[in-house]
């Protein structure tokens, strides 16, 4: 007999925990999606340390170095991307410049748009 696994589903968000879009709208979900057979797994473009001091002025290098460390969890979430059943973005999967990750995973077999 064939053991079902879980939908396993990547949300790509921009903000981290910390932002309350992600939290309201996505992760306060989670524990209902896992007792449906639904894994979860965030991903957020800015970690916690780059999303506090986003919004203040100066901070230039640290936010430089955030916005390269997001570039390189988008990149690494493409790599991963076939360990998922579904990619659900919520409002973007980055904060800038145009939207390449969205057009890649679109042209994804496993990702539908509609």
């Amino acid at each position: 007999m064939l053991e079902k696994r879980p939908l396993r589903v990547l949300a790509l968000v921009t903000a981290p925990t910390l932002g309350a879009g992600n939290r309201t709208r996505i992760e306060q979900y989670a524990s209902l999606f896992r007792a449906h057979g639904i894994e979860l797994r965030v991903s957020a473009f800015f970690d916690d340390a780059t999303y506090r001091i986003l919004y203040e002025q100066g901070h230039v290098l640290a936010k430089i170095a955030g916005t390269l460390r997001g570039i390189a969890r988008r990149a690494r979430d493409l790599w991963r991307l076939r360990r998922f059943d579904l990619v659900l973005i919520y409002r973007e999967s980055a904060p800038l410049g145009p939207p390449l990750i969205e057009r890649i995973f679109s042209r994804s077999s496993l990702v539908r748009i509609g």
